[in-house]
This record gives structure tokens, sequence and C-alpha cells, in this order.
């Protein structure tokens, strides 16, 4: 497989043969809530001309109330990819850990970065502790991508606790799947060793408008500001956030239904004779022979639906596919593609 095809995340359907169904992506199919698309659409012309001096501190003072922080310890950026790579950047000489499995785009941002751990689940302590004893700073997920899986906030901020000279990076794009954040999140630990990214670009549906926050104690990211551009984040990107972040109503409905979704997902895979990793969010992430992986992946992409084949390098040990929760009116194509797969030629 080509480098660009390792590389290649969730949804990009490029050079691909057509899709009805994508489920290789994890944004919320329910998204984005339609407060945000009025929102949008009712943006006046001078909204639009003018250069977005306020947008990044109105992103920051979005998270700071959505979290109960204060402003100060938020710093924003276009969203969580962007925000990895500048610290990619800050941490260029030092010693990166990635546990592993690891999300796509922490192995392109830290090509150099050493591997701890592996297998399909995420991490558990002793490899978080052997991380941080050995590196300047470690990366992880949580919720976990690719495994759905989540560490207990409590668990993480011991490893942080115990190793201060280490400094532990977690991804918390996918906490707003959860009912209730708090058992999860490192923000407002009171670490100063800990930097949290937030992004609203996978539970609210806002992908395509890029941003988000790193939140942390640590001076870091306080000193991204005097790094980044002028104008770091859209005004666009700045009302659909914010907006977002206050459908709470949309967000109660939008997570009852996604885990009828997954519930319903987790049936239809039973009968494939893959290996279902237990999770906590609406994907799940499937192990098994390579020849079993292949012909599960190539079978329904033969039949418009797309999957999330995961390579070796990304750490699960074992041939693995992701495959997201199809809503309620899309579940009879991936019916119907799995039926064909039981069958047979």
């Amino acid at each position: 497989m080509s480098t660009d095809a390792r590389h290649r995340q969730g949804g990009d359907l490029r050079d691909l043969d057509p899709t009805r169904l994508d489920l290789s992506t994890c944004v919320n199919p329910h998204g984005p809530p339609g407060a945000v698309v009025q929102a949008l659409r009712s943006m006046s012309a001078d909204a639009i001309r003018r250069h977005p001096y306020g947008a990044a501190e109105d992103v920051e003072a979005a998270y700071a109330r959505y979290t109960g922080q204060p402003v100060t310890e938020f710093v924003a950026g276009r969203g969580a990819s962007d925000l990895i790579w500048t610290l990619a950047r800050h941490l260029d000489g030092k010693r990166v850990g990635l546990p592993m499995p690891a999300y796509t785009e922490f192995r392109r941002a830290f090509p150099d970065a050493r591997p701890f751990g592996g297998g399909a689940s995420t991490h558990p302590a002793e490899v978080l502790d052997e991380a941080m004893q050995a590196c300047d700073a470690v990366i992880i997920s949580n919720p976990h991508n690719p495994t759905g899986q989540a560490i207990p906030a409590i668990d993480l901020a011991a490893v942080a606790a115990r190793h201060p000279a280490s400094l532990l990076v977690a991804d918390e794009s996918y906490i707003d799947f959860l009912d209730g954040p708090a058992p999860i999140t490192l923000i407002g630990c009171g670490l100063g060793n800990v930097i949290v990214l937030r992004s609203p670009s996978k539970f609210f549906g806002l992908a395509g408008a890029r941003s988000g926050v790193a939140w942390s104690l640590h001076p870091l990211p306080s000193q991204w500001r005097h790094t980044r551009t002028s104008w770091p984040v859209s005004a666009f990107a700045a009302t659909a956030l914010h907006t977002a972040l206050a459908s709470s109503a949309w967000a109660t409905s939008t997570r009852q239904l996604l885990a009828s979704d997954t519930k319903w997902l987790t049936g239809a895979l039973t009968g494939t004779g893959l290996e279902i990793t237990a999770g906590v969010l609406h994907f799940r992430l499937l192990t098994g022979t390579a020849a079993a992986i292949g012909r599960f992946a190539a079978h329904l992409g033969s039949c418009g639906v797309a999957v999330r084949v995961l390579e070796e390098a990304y750490g699960v040990g074992k041939p693995a596919v992701r495959i997201s929760a199809p809503r309620c009116q899309d579940q009879p194509t991936l019916s119907a593609a799995l039926q064909s797969l039981w069958e047979g030629p």
C-alpha cells in the first residue's frame, strides 16, 4: 500500500470506488445541530467581509463556559489537528512517546516518536508509566481512537502526577459522545504537566469548520498565542462552535440516537466471525485474520460501504478494521451488505 493510502483518514473517499454509505469516518452522522446551520445561514455580509479579529477569543470563551474553567487556560486553533502540529513544532528535538494503537494524525505529526505497548485495547497504566518515564512528552487520545474505549481521568491524572518532568497530552475530541465527561476529562485536573485538546468536529459534526482548543496550566500553550497566525479561527468556525456547544437539548437526543445505532451495529456484526472490541463510542474495532479482515472490507467496499482498514503501523497488533454505526435509515444498506457477505459468492 502506498504511503498516501496508509495515511488516509477515515472519511477520505477520494480515488476510491463510488460509496453509498461512508462508515469509515467517526464524525457523527446526525450532526451538525440544526441551530448551527441556521446560525451560519444568518451570518451578515459584514461578518463575512471583515477579518475575524475576535473569533479565536470567541472559541476560547465558549469552551470556558462549556467546561467551567477560566478562559485564560484555553488557546484556540484550527481544530485538534492544527494544535497537534503546533505541538509537534514546539516539541521538535524532544523525546516523544506514542502508546499504541495511535491516531493517524499523531503518527504523521510525530514520525520519529517511540511506540509503546499495542493491542486491540486502550493503554494500560503500566504502558503509560513506561512511556512517561522514558520520554519528554506522551500523546494519547481519550476516549480512544480506534478502540472506542476510555481511561478514567483519575487513572490518567495519577500517571501524570508520578512523572512531573514529562508532558501528557490527551486529545479528548471524542469526549462529547459521552453522557457526562467528568469521569474521563483531564480539563481542570490541576496538574501543570497536562495538555488537553478539544474539538467539536466529531460529535457536533463540524469537521468541515475547523476549530478547537488546547487547555493547560503548562506555559507551552500560552506561548502559542505569540506564534499563531493573525486569524487562527474563521468567523464561520467560531459561530458554528459556540452555537453547537450551546445546543444541549440536541446533544442529549443525539446521544440517545447514537446509543440505539451502536446497539444495532454490535448485533449486526456478531455473525461476521470477527472479534468485536467493546467500546463506549459509536464505532467498533474489529480484528481477525488478514484474510478475514481483507474479505470483510473488500466485500463491503464492493457493496458501496466504506470502512476504515488499519494497517500494522497503527499498533493494533493484528489485522483490524473500524466501522461506525449507521443511522437508522442507513442500516438496511449495511444489513444487505453483511447478508451477502455471509451468503458468499
